[in-house]
């Protein structure tokens, strides 16, 4: 769907109706002009009809050609009149004159006709051709080029006795005046044009007003919209400038501003939040993993060391009792009592391992994914290959990195195992100029399509926090094969020029 401004509104707005209004005057005042023009025609055929038959009376009635002929070239000399025709009281033509005949001999009669010296029987013809056009009946009328009037020769007889009486008239003849149309026409034509061209210059100077009274009200709107879309990328710094007239526009620009400072305000407020946010969650990380350290030396110190003096006596106590004979029933419980030791033994060591590896400490961040990712094949059957490529790097992971990278790739494990269903893991650490990346692969089932991490997704959750606590990036995306691909990126602390802890 096609989109338009607000100037394009305003502007077919006000003009639309303003040319339908224009075009309807004009139509209507040109067509009152032009039945004036037609009136003002036939009235004045009339009465120039009407003075003919006046003065042409006594000629008619003595039959004076010469008169009549000299009365008929003076009526051609009138504007649009194009011809003439006097008869007597018996419809004889006494007198013709004009273009009456070339003009309508296609309509009238067939034969070329001349002024005075037409046969007999050609005048009757014309006459009766003529008669047809106008008569008694029927004294106006117009063949769409011409205007035909009859007008009777009318005698007035006035007796000495009855005078005041209405006198007694009968018709002596009749004269026909043909007027053109073609100078009516012309004026109108004229006229049209004329109106044309004053509603076209009336429009072009109201769409110039219109247009610049719409650019007044646009602008600032165009203005309020550019600012709008500069504050929705994300420039709270923007400001609309209150220049225009048009209050409601000032009202708008001022709520404007008010919503941006009171939005920069929140935002602020909210970044300082988020920020103490993160402090704080990377703070309770590290006392956890301070916790879970001393609680690993604190059993391995004291439960270990007892453990392990437990385990000297009950040896020597099986020694004595194998040696003597008579002790022999007690034997077997001692036995079993070993065995339970060396169980609790081992669970101690896990949970010493589990709450912080001592690799990860002795030997360092690729020796602990390597013994890890062997311990996750060992322990679930799942085929897991770490591989790490960190020489000729000459920066170092500090210690908060180190934990992070090692807890990502163990939390990624864990996911594995619960969701993927993967038969294969593969796990890569290498470096790229100053960064150190790990990606963790799977052939399983990957995520589900446009899948987003749900506010219940606490590992990925978990993963995300401490990558973007270290200013890294961390990736979730599916394999074009199949399966998961968690690509973790952090920038090396440039301490010590060492390489990384194989």
């Amino acid at each position: 769907m096609k989109l338009y401004s607000i100037r394009q509104y305003l502007v077919w707005l006000t003009l639309v109706p303003l040319l339908i209004l224009a075009i309807g005057l004009e139509l209507y005042f040109v067509n009152e002009r032009s039945n004036d023009l037609d009136h003002d025609l036939t009235e004045r055929a009339k009465l120039i009809a009407h003075q003919l038959a006046s003065s042409s009376e006594y000629g008619v009635f003595s039959n004076n050609q010469h008169l009549l002929k000299n009365l008929a070239q003076g009526i051609l000399q009138q504007p649009d009149v194009s011809g003439v025709m006097i008869l007597n009281a018996a419809s004889e033509n006494l007198i013709e004159a004009g273009d009456l005949f070339n003009e309508t001999k296609t309509a009238i009669i067939d034969t070329s006709l001349t002024a005075i010296d037409h046969s007999d029987s050609r005048k009757k013809m014309l006459v009766k051709k003529v008669s047809q056009i106008v008569n008694l009946q029927s004294p106006v009328n117009s063949d769409g080029k011409s205007l035909w009037i009859y007008q009777p020769i009318v005698s007035m007889q006035v007796t000495l006795d009855d005078f005041e009486l209405k006198p007694a008239t009968h018709q002596m003849g009749a004269v026909i005046i043909k007027m053109s149309w073609q100078r009516t026409e012309q004026l109108k034509s004229q006229m049209f044009w004329l109106m044309s061209a004053a509603v076209a210059l009336l429009i072009v100077i109201s769409f110039l007003l219109r247009l610049a009274t719409s650019r007044r009200i646009s602008s600032p709107i165009c203005e309020l919209s550019e600012a709008v879309q500069r504050i929705a990328q994300g420039n709270l710094e923007t400001r609309v400038i209150q220049s225009t007239h048009v209050a409601e526009l000032n009202h708008l620009a001022c709520g404007i501003n008010n919503m941006t400072a009171r939005l920069q305000q929140d935002i602020s407020e909210l970044k300082s939040s988020e920020q103490q946010l993160h402090n704080l969650s990377a703070h309770l990380q590290h006392v956890r993993e301070e916790e879970k350290a001393s609680v690993a030396r604190e059993i391995h110190d004291h439960l270990g060391g007892t453990l392990t003096a437990l385990k000297m006596d009950m040896n020597w106590l099986v020694d004595k009792m194998t040696a003597n004979d008579q002790a022999n029933p007690l034997l077997k419980h001692v036995e079993a009592m070993s065995q339970l030791l060396d169980t609790v033994s081992t669970a101690t060591r896990q949970v010493i391992t589990d709450l912080r590896p001592t690799i990860l400490d002795d030997l360092g961040l690729c020796a602990a994914l390597e013994w890890q990712a062997e311990q996750f094949q060992k322990r679930t059957g799942i085929k897991c290959l770490a591989t790490c490529c960190t020489e000729g790097c000459s920066y170092q992971l500090n210690k908060a990195q180190t934990i992070n990278l090692f807890r990502i790739f163990q939390e990624s494990l864990t996911n594995i195992i619960r969701h993927s269903g993967a038969s294969k893991v593969e796990v890569n650490l290498h470096h790229e100029n100053e960064m150190i990346i790990l990606t963790i692969s799977d052939n399983g089932c990957g995520l589900p399509e446009g899948h987003a991490i749900a506010p219940t997704s606490y590992g990925m959750l978990g993963m995300r926090e401490r990558v973007e606590q270290m200013q890294g990036k961390i990736n979730f995306s599916n394999l074009p094969e199949g399966g998961l691909c968690v690509r973790v990126t952090l920038p090396f602390v440039a301490e010590n020029k060492t390489e990384v802890a194989t």
